[in-house]
């Protein structure tokens, strides 16, 4: 029997209470870890329990420890032993680095959209490589109003939709599209992760990465193997996906779209390895940095708030600290990292509203 719209709208409003509770968590756990300000082990003291909060200024600091705030002179403050805030390693980030990344970044989305057209083929629409780059940036902007992307990924399939494409299959490259892309990721880092030295990389994660290309490949293999009434039981939104990759030339769509999201893959990582480079950090297990930058970017396409404010966070503190990276630095990345995706949605929105009114 059929749920009625009272339950529904409370099942529904209880799950974005726990959406924002489990941010709420996220971001209690990042301003747990990570000190906005500097902290520096007081005039004399020898353990690290005895760190105190400092802030500088260009003829001294000061310190706040319990007894109150201590002022001291620039000679005595340049003596401490500290460990940088987020604050001090956001203003050592090298502009340079970043004007680098950025082009990258954007050079990545043209590799993006050229992956989508791919799978767009077998849904039968006809659109130049500038209109599946156009409408990719687009959904950039619709990616930051929702959680996991789940905005851009709505305004994907109704544009696809209006220039011709059947809905349904449309639907299913942007699903297969997400596949494509978290498999060839896992696989680069694993790649990368080997290049570098994985000894000292946790086994459980390097398998858990190792488990999403190939699980895809089997689950893709199936699809296209096993009867279509064999499959009764697939949900009603999850049977377009299966009827796209049974199209005759499935196989050889995906294969371009695979090469292209390795690409991608390599893109992404090497963004945010420049960005740790630009806040001059020097990872301790550099296999790691590959790892915990896929993790981290997993745990921020589950959907959760807008932005992955919180949980996106939490996640580049926990799993960059397996690559030697200080909290303060790892958040500092995944802002930068952010500020680029922020960037190419405020593009995408400009695109957006440009367009002519049909």
């Amino acid at each position: 029997m059929p749920e009625g719209p009272e339950k529904q709208t409370t099942k529904a409003r209880l799950g974005r209470y726990a959406m924002w509770v489990l941010a709420l968590v996220a971001l209690s756990f990042v301003a747990w870890a990570v000190p906005i300000r500097d902290r520096c082990l007081e005039p004399g003291a020898s353990s690290d329990t005895s760190k105190v909060s400092v802030t500088r200024e260009a003829d001294g600091c000061t310190l706040y420890s319990k007894a109150g705030p201590t002022r001291i002179g620039s000679q005595r403050c340049g003596q401490l032993t500290c460990e940088a805030g987020l604050a001090t390693t956001l203003a050592h980030t090298r502009l340079e680095f970043l004007l680098g990344m950025v082009l990258l970044y954007f050079a990545g989305t043209l590799v993006w959209a050229t992956r989508w057209r791919a799978l767009l083929a077998l849904a039968r629409v006809s659109a130049t490589p500038w209109e599946v780059w156009r409408v990719t940036l687009e959904a950039q902007a619709g990616g930051l109003l929702l959680p996991g992307g789940i905005g851009g990924d709505a305004l994907r399939v109704v544009e696809m939709s209006r220039r011709g494409g059947q809905t349904a299959k449309v639907a299913a490259s942007v699903a297969l599209e997400r596949m494509v892309g978290l498999a060839s990721l896992a696989f680069v880092a694993l790649v990368c992760a080997v290049a570098f030295g994985a000894r000292d990389i946790d086994s459980r994660l390097l398998a858990f990465l190792a488990s999403l290309p190939v699980g895809f490949a089997g689950l893709w293999v199936v699809l296209r193997t096993k009867a279509p009434q064999g499959w009764s039981w697939l949900p009603a939104p999850l049977r377009p996906v299966l009827e796209y990759a049974r199209e005759p030339g499935g196989s050889k769509a995906l294969l371009r779209a695979v090469v292209l999201s390795l690409g991608v893959s390599l893109v992404n990582l090497a963004v945010v390895r420049g960005m740790i480079a630009a806040t001059g950090v020097t990872p301790s297990v550099e296999g790691a940095v590959y790892v915990g930058t896929t993790l981290a970017f997993v745990v921020s396409a589950l959907p959760g708030v807008p932005g992955a404010w919180g949980t996106g966070d939490a996640a580049y503190v926990l799993f960059l600290g397996f690559a030697g990276i200080e909290p303060p630095a790892a958040l500092a990345v995944c802002l930068l990292y952010r500020l680029l995706w922020y960037l190419s949605g405020v593009v995408g929105a400009v695109l957006l509203l440009s367009r002519p009114r049909r």
